[in-house]
């Protein structure tokens, strides 16, 4: 007997306890059934995989089953979130989400190229139509390091290249301007990939924006490829008169949840899916990190116009000149001003100096943002405080996911560890939370 789906039909005409067993996708369900006269009708072999005890395999076909979808053959997970009925139908159903919980590879998209120490290690090879200096060498744009860059010494038609050790599908890249140096922001550019490294083909052009934040781009379908590139037509500097530059660039393959904006949008109308995502520590951090953080994550520190309007209080354990607290959360982007606060000591005597901010009720905070503001050579660490944890990060270190989740009104930024010359200042604070549901 086969079938797609339950109930099946079939005759029993001998009485005794008959065992019934399916096979779908690899699971086995059984049912037990006593029979004590011919029998002829629908039985139900199992009901449906039990979201929270099946074996995570990461299989789009168990969570389509997981979700009653049984008709759906998909087996990738782009084309579920390319469908917008059957995307509903998965996050609507505890038992697909129980399942997709536990099932960490659907979180978001797998990074590529990995962090680069030298053009060549540890593995791929990266090149440049250009570098500027030894100090901008083109792997710089891979060492996940946002303080150093590669820079082109041309201003248009600059290339940046990354050679894979096999095919990959490639659908995606992330970049990170850089505007050191008189470097402008890229503005025109083409995603290219090749299979041997001489004949290009385009999958995604567009134009990125003139900042200094992260930017996501992403081709309307993966293309298989060995080599991948950014042709860079031109950037933003008037007349085209400066250099590029990039802090960081990334290549993606199979797009996952949290890189799809409809399902991010469904994941934080859900309170049930959400928390019990959230409460995973891979998706915890996927969902900070990913560019749809405020699709789900929408709990946030006011934009503040003093210590204490419009809401909370802002306060430091020092303050140079003018340097309030709340500067630290004002609407300013970080490039293109310096408000900030400021503790009223130099870099070297900036140990357990604090900054901190009070709700003016509880939250459930899961990712906070910060941008350092330094001057000099000042470099440290710093303790996030909040509830009961503590949690280390360094001065590079922006969007931070917490490793552990409480509901609490206050957090407090120690610096732990400071040396070299100068101040150490916060530019940007921003928390990212859910109410207490």
């Amino acid at each position: 007997m086969t079938a797609n789906r339950n109930p099946y039909t079939f005759q029993i005409l001998s009485q005794g306890t008959w065992t019934l067993t399916a096979v779908r996708h690899g699971y086995t369900y059984t049912n037990s059934y006593n029979i004590t006269t011919g029998y002829s009708g629908d039985i139900t072999i199992s009901n449906l995989p039990d979201g929270n005890t099946v074996t995570p395999i990461n299989d789009v076909r168990v969570l389509l089953d997981c979700a009653e979808l049984f008709d759906v053959n998909y087996t990738a997970i782009s084309e579920l979130l390319a469908d917008s009925d059957s995307l509903a139908t998965v996050i609507n159903s505890e038992n697909a989400v129980n399942y997709l919980a536990r099932s960490t590879s659907f979180t978001k998209s797998e990074a590529l190229v990995p962090t680069m120490t030298s053009n060549t290690t540890p593995s791929g090879v990266v090149s440049a139509s250009t570098i500027y200096s030894s100090s901008y060498d083109a792997y710089k744009a891979f060492d996940g390091d946002n303080s150093t860059s590669w820079s082109s010494t041309e201003a248009v038609n600059a290339i940046l290249s990354y050679e894979f050790g096999e095919a990959h599908n490639i659908n995606k890249v992330t970049i990170l301007p850089n505007y050191d140096m008189g470097a402008s922001h890229i503005k025109n550019f083409s995603l290219e990939v090749s299979t041997d490294g001489s004949s290009w083909s385009e999958v995604y052009s567009g134009t990125a924006t003139n900042t200094n934040t992260e930017q996501t781009f992403t081709a309307s379908s993966s293309v298989s490829a060995k080599y991948v590139r950014l042709n860079i037509a031109d950037n933003y500097a008037s007349g085209n008169s400066t250099n590029i530059a990039l802090c960081t660039v990334q290549f993606y393959t199979e797009q996952g949840f949290c890189d799809n904006s409809t399902a991010m949008t469904l994941i934080g109308a859900n309170n049930y899916v959400a928390d019990t995502l959230l409460a995973d520590n891979t998706w915890r951090d996927a969902i900070v990190q990913s560019s749809y953080r405020e699709s789900i994550l929408n709990v946030k520190a006011p934009i503040m116009t003093s210590n204490t309007t419009p809401s909370g209080v802002a306060s430091a354990s020092s303050v140079l000149n003018n340097y309030y607290p709340y500067l630290a959360l004002t609407d300013t982007p970080p490039s293109e001003g310096r408000s900030q606060w400021y503790p009223n000591v130099q870099a070297s005597s900036t140990a357990n100096q604090w900054w901190q901010y009070k709700f003016s009720t509880d939250v459930k905070i899961y990712g906070v943002y910060i941008y350092w503001g330094t001057s000099s050579s000042a470099t440290g660490t710093w303790d996030i405080g909040y509830g009961t944890s503590t949690q280390t990060v360094s001065q590079n270190q922006k969007y931070t996911t917490l490793n552990d989740v409480e509901t609490t009104d206050t957090f407090k930024i120690t610096c732990k560890t400071a040396s070299g010359s100068g101040y150490f200042g916060l530019l940007r604070v921003q928390f990212y939370g859910r109410e207490d549901v």
